[in-house]
């Protein structure tokens, strides 16, 4: 144990060195305790005056007091208390005596179980607990507390330990609701097990005694008198009687069924204090068994006392609001399942009653579940129809309908049910015998006193003789029918023979025949010649056959004009004889010919609208070529423009490098010149890695250098370069936001897709000149189909040109397209940007209107932090960069000869050892012969069976302390982020400083010394020679 200073004398004991100060400087501030502290008397204190308190002390005083965290300090040999205003609230009625006392005689009750946090604070260990329970008597009464706090011992100015410092936060209120929390999801989980109303009581008095460890709780129901109550079952801890029984309500305290009639609990805390029933009977009948505190729930429903939940104490305690708040939630909570539980019975026994009544009822009786599906059909469904019940229930009841009704019945059942409607419908029967008869069917939903629908109750009634004669009727109905219906014309009859006998005054009257002539067949004489024969052969086969006539011809009317009849006549039966027929001749002249000349016009119509459709599909089709060989047409001119000047600039490049490779091998070449060939290689090596950047950008594959920078500094540079070459026509304005995010990019790339936006925003704007505006904002992005929700920073430019039509706005980032003359433009600048923004993992928008403008946006990633740190992709080829290549040994891979060699060259100027291997085999060799390597440099695209790639992988899997770079011209390797995971990738050309950024970054990923600078480095000439040994 550390030295303590606790057990020394009062004059030296506290650790004061030096001369004490008279100032109390260090009170000052501290609200209410530090005034108290300051107001205080010391000198009865084991601390004495302040002014002589040790500094540390002093300093360890003067932060507890200006801290509103709940703090005390513990100090000298009897640990002498001192508190903030933020532990005051803890001490309850302890404040503010208890300021300076020691600390076992402040907290006496939880001496016990704080002293060895204590004991191990003062010997030199900090320590820490969390939700610590303790029974404080803090307010009079012993109470349930948690708290969370360290103590941590303070040295004096001597070194020794002379005190304890604690930081805490009472936790006892989030510890009950946990606690509360937990016991509702127990007492739920419980309930789902239950089905009984005495079983669910019993339930929730064990949940709530154990919870509060009570020595008693239960149910207490009202009897109808209002003057008793009995308990049916309780919850008793071990050793404790039940009081189940019957009581007088009054017996308990009569004061308080008043409360329980308006549904107030009552709570008592101490019966023999509590003024309520201190030194009255109900004191002492609660004594008699034994309780000393309760919580009594009343619940009341419809205005009426039904029940008491009651909660019982063998000894005082002091009841919260939470616990009353609970114990009435666990008696509304479980009241409610005991009224379903007893609902669940009552309909039970109800049900039961039903089918026994069912079962001996005329009628076929049937109820449903809450799914529809029949659970219960009478006696008599089975004894008519012959099923059985594993055959009825369920659906199984539709099929001993009629085939013919069936789905019409099912149909016909659910549709209600789906609207909980009653219905009523009418459909055959199968007896048991097989034949069918007429029932209907009626039903009506059924639900609860609360509206809970419980299914369909209903009925079958068997109604088959109503429905012989309802048939009977229809028939007789049908002749009346045919009668009225035959009189809408010219009515006529015949005997059963089909012969016309006696007076016809409608036939006489339509055609001009006499009696004489009409009579038998002579009719037909009335009857177009055209019409005649086959009039009486249709006539004479219906009469035959006795079916309904039906036919149309031609009659001379009275005036001598044809028109055109249709006839329509029926035989009168009585029984299965013919007594007569009945026709009528209705006049259709006038029906046919607008038949026949609608139908004239209707195929006139038809053979318009086909010769036209015919032309019109002919008419697309050639617009449509036309338009695809002008698009095509346009992609041809732009893609010829595109190679041309590729070609050109291609040409010239490869003119420098050529003519420059072929004056360097000139002897006695001076070093001036020299210099100057080389300069002029190098940057057409530049020009021609920025042609190839641009044409791959709008293929999106272009390699990006994305870091995060300041949008509002590098569009600060780009308005001032773009108003010295928009010209002054066009007015540059900035509109950038204050707060804006940094964003992560590649910011050349950003500069040419502002300058592509910039120039096409001129161009919309000449001759007549206009505004350009480059705005930033902040912004946060929902998901779409373009882009991952997620922080942005904006980048829009504005323009006040022509805009663009909503047919130019769904093209214009198409590569190719422009809407300029020829010889103006590519169109691969939009195409340019665009691919740029998704590349960068971001997005563009457009919004134009014609005449006013047009607003194209970039949304680019926001930078992280962790983006923030990215090392740069550029170094500074210093003495500081060859210092930390020096003794590295760098393994080059390459098929290539030539391109092995200038890469080693190049790493040997930055300061590296290196050797070479000619593919991935031979580096793999290498490395398990133990060879001394710190970093790997390979080509992607090697022959043999395994690629720059796959090598990667495996050397990080078997040496995982090797920094790897790969190197390559393919766009889509570089584009493959996953690849980065593994090995940095430069891409070819690169230039000296890209290669030393990029093994600056590969020995940062792994973070290692290198194996030379430990004394195992190889060595090795230029042409790769064999390393000399450690």
């Amino acid at each position: 144990m550390e030295k303590s200073t606790l057990d020394v004398s009062i004059d030296n004991d506290l650790g004061m060195v030096g001369e004490a100060s008279d100032g109390q400087d260090f009170l000052l501030g501290g609200g209410e305790m530090g005034a108290l502290m300051r107001a205080h008397n010391w000198s009865t204190s084991p601390l004495g005056d302040p002014s002589l308190w040790p500094q540390s002390l002093r300093t360890t005083v003067s932060l507890m007091l200006n801290s509103k965290y709940p703090m005390f300090v513990a100090w000298g040999p009897e640990l002498a208390f001192l508190y903030n205003d933020g532990y005051r609230p803890i001490f309850g009625a302890k404040h503010p005596a208890a300021l300076g006392l020691p600390f076992r005689q402040v907290w006496l009750e939880i001496w016990d179980d704080i002293w060895p946090l204590i004991e191990r604070a003062l010997a030199g260990e900090a320590t820490f607990n969390e939700n610590l329970h303790l029974v404080m008597e803090r307010h009079g009464y012993p109470e349930d507390t948690w708290y969370t706090f360290s103590y941590s011992p303070v040295r004096d100015e001597s070194g020794g330990i002379s005190g304890m410092f604690c930081a805490c936060t009472e936790t006892t209120r989030q510890v009950l609701a946990e606690r509360r929390q937990a016991f509702r999801l127990g007492f739920e989980e419980r309930l789902r097990d239950v089905a009984s109303d005495g079983e669910t009581m019993a339930v929730a008095a064990e949940l709530l005694g154990v919870y509060f460890s009570a020595n008693r709780a239960g149910y207490s129901e009202f009897e109808t008198d209002g003057e008793h109550v009995r308990v049916e079952t309780d919850w008793c801890a071990p050793g404790v009687a039940s009081v189940a029984g019957r009581h007088r309500l009054d017996s308990f305290g009569s004061d308080f069924v008043a409360s329980y009639q308006t549904g107030h609990a009552v709570v008592i805390d101490d019966f023999d204090t509590d003024p309520r029933t201190a030194g009255l009977p109900a004191a002492e009948a609660h004594s008699g068994i034994e309780v000393k505190a309760q919580i009594v729930v009343p619940l009341v429903k419809a205005s009426r006392l039904v029940a008491l939940l009651f909660v019982h104490s063998a000894k005082p305690r002091r009841w919260s609001d939470d616990d009353v708040a609970l114990v009435r939630e666990v008696a509304e909570r479980t009241w409610t399942t005991v009224e379903r539980a007893r609902a669940l019975a009552a309909l039970s026994e109800s049900e039961a009653r039903f089918r026994r009544t069912a079962d001996t009822a005329p009628a076929l009786l049937w109820v449903t579940d809450t799914e529809n599906r029949c659970s219960y059909l009478s006696r008599s469904w089975y004894e008519h129809t012959g099923q059985t019940p594993a055959e009825a229930e369920g659906f199984g009841w539709l099929e001993a309908t009629h085939p013919e009704d069936s789905e019409r019945t099912g149909t016909v059942f659910l549709a209600a049910a789906s609207q909980r409607e009653p219905f009523r419908l009418e459909y055959r029967l199968r007896c048991a015998d097989g034949t069918y008869r007429w029932a209907i069917d009626a039903g009506r939903p059924h639900f609860t006193e609360n509206g809970e629908y419980l299914g369909y109750v209903g009925s079958v009634i068997d109604i088959h003789e109503r429905k012989i004669a309802e048939a009977g009727l229809l028939e007789s109905e049908a002749r009346f029918r045919a009668a009225v219906q035959a009189v809408s014309g010219v009515l006529w009859t015949n005997n059963a023979d089909g012969q016309m006998k006696g007076e016809q005054p409608g036939w006489a009257a339509l055609t001009g025949q006499t009696v004489e002539q009409y009579q038998g067949y002579g009719w037909v004489g009335a009857v177009h010649p055209e019409d005649a024969q086959g009039s009486v052969e249709a006539w004479n086969a219906a009469v035959a056959e006795r079916n309904t006539f039906i036919f149309e011809h031609r009659l001379r009317c009275a005036d001598g004009r044809w028109r055109r009849f249709a006839i329509r006549a029926i035989p009168v039966l009585h029984g299965s004889v013919v007594s007569e027929w009945v026709g009528v001749h209705t006049d259709i002249t006038d029906q046919r010919e607008a038949e026949a000349v609608l139908s004239r016009g209707k195929a006139e119509l038809e053979r318009l609208v086909e010769e036209r459709t015919a032309a019109l599909l002919r008419e697309v089709e050639e617009r449509r070529k036309a338009e695809e060989a002008l698009r095509q047409g346009e992609k041809l001119q732009a893609i010829g423009q595109l190679t041309g000047g590729i070609a050109h600039d291609f040409n010239n490049i490869m003119q420098v490098v050529t003519s420059g490779a072929a004056l360097m091998r000139l002897p006695h070449l001076p070093e001036n010149k020299r210099t100057v060939i080389l300069d002029g290689m190098t940057k057409a090596a530049k020009n021609a890695k920025e042609l190839t950047d641009r044409l791959l950008s709008f293929a999106r594959k272009q390699t990006l250098q994305p870091e995060a920078f300041d949008l509002n500094t590098r569009l600060g540079g780009m308005s001032e370069l773009l108003r010295q070459t928009l010209g002054s026509r066009i007015e540059v304005k900035t509109d950038f936001a204050d707060d804006l995010a940094l964003a992560m990019a590649d910011p050349s790339q950003l500069d040419v897709a502002i300058l592509n936006l910039a120039v096409n925003a001129r161009d919309a704007m000449l001759p007549d000149g206009g505004t350009l505006t480059l705005q930033s904002r902040n912004a946060r992005l929902e998901a779409t189909s373009e882009r991952t929700a997620g922080e942005y920073v904006c980048l829009a430019v504005k323009d006040t040109g022509q805009g663009m039509s909503p047919a130019v706005m769904a093209r214009v980032f198409e590569p190719f397209f422009t809407t300029k003359g020829l010889e103006k433009g590519t169109g691969l600048g939009l195409a340019q940007v665009h691919g740029f923004a998704k590349q960068s993992n971001g997005d563009i928008a457009i919004e134009s209107i014609p005449g006013q403008g047009t607003t194209i946006t970039l949304h680019l990633p926001r930078a992280t932090e962790a983006m923030q740190q990215i090392i740069p992709t550029r170094v500074d080829l210093s003495g500081a960069v060859v210092q930390r290549a020096a003794g590295k040994m760098v393994l080059v891979v390459d098929d290539n000869v030539d391109v092995a060699a200038f890469a080693a060259s190049m790493l040997e100027g930055l300061g590296y050892l290196t050797r070479t291997a000619s593919d991935a085999a031979s580096a793999l060799a290498l490395l398990q012969a133990g060879e001394p390597v710190d970093a790997v440099f390979s080509d992607v695209v090697m022959p043999g069976e395994m690629n720059g790639v796959q090598l990667a992988n495996l050397l990080r899997l078997r040496f995982p302390h090797l920094a790897l770079v790969l190197a390559t011209g393919y766009s889509e390797v570089l584009a493959d982020g996953s690849i980065r995971t593994v090995a940095e990738v430069l891409g070819k050309p690169y230039r000296l400083d890209d290669l030393a950024a990029a093994l600056e970054r590969a020995f940062a990923a792994v973070a290692v010394p290198a194996i030379g600078a430990q004394g195992g480095s190889a060595t090795s000439s230029s042409n790769g020679s064999s390393p000399k040994q450690p």
